[in-house]
């Protein structure tokens, strides 16, 4: 069941940005190049100006099969001088959708270059080098690597990956926010911690 509040989903995003700032050591934008976290990045942006905090770090795993204006709008992202991060074309296991024959393929697989589909950006924060990660490893599924990189870059610190996702797009959003089997920071539905199971985990995904 939805409850609504009396303020409008942009004051709310501004509050929980604030508060994001205010309370982990560490915050990263899980970006896509699609329009939700397109938005979430640009009010990042300027919750760390208002926090002081400078510049806004961001992830986008790069999933070589992209189209173009959705590449040229990462690549005016990624150019601002707010941000710096992790443009990720490494060789991840992917699910395809196109063919009956092989349902896997591994993006920017070196030894099949010859039939990519681009070649890769450029762009200064573009991770090309298998060894850049201490966790990567050829082949790992998103969903692995996803989680790794949250805990390979909080360390030990108190750390929010920001995710841009909207409740009424799917009834799986919807259950991501409204859960409450979930663990939450200070009873905030917008929040989920990512490891549950380990108490030294200080990663939580917050959906502002």
């Amino acid at each position: 069941m939805k409850v609504y509040k009396e303020i409008n989903v942009y004051d709310a995003a501004v509050e929980r940005f604030d508060y994001i700032y205010s309370n982990f050591d560490k915050v990263y934008v899980s970006f896509s190049n699609g329009k939700d976290s397109g938005v979430l990045l640009n009010l990042a942006i300027e919750a760390a100006r208002r926090a002081g905090k400078r510049p806004v770090n961001v992830l986008y795993i790069d999933m070589e099969a992209q189209y173009r204006h959705a590449i040229e709008f990462t690549h005016r992202m990624f150019s601002r001088p707010e941000v710096q991060g992790w443009w990720v074309c490494l060789p991840i296991h992917l699910r395809n959708a196109v063919s009956q024959y092989q349902p896997h393929w591994l993006c920017w697989d070196k030894d099949k270059r010859d039939a990519w589909i681009r070649d890769y950006p450029e762009n200064k924060w573009v991770v090309k080098d298998e060894d850049f990660f201490p966790f990567f490893v050829r082949g790992m599924e998103y969903e692995e690597f996803v989680p790794a990189f949250a805990e390979w870059f909080a360390g030990w610190a108190k750390t929010a990956c920001c995710v841009g996702i909207r409740s009424d797009e799917s009834l799986n959003r919807f259950r991501t926010i409204a859960s409450e089997s979930k663990v939450k920071l200070e009873n905030k539905n917008w929040t989920t911690k990512l490891n549950p199971k380990e108490e030294s985990s200080k990663v939580y995904n917050c959906y502002p």
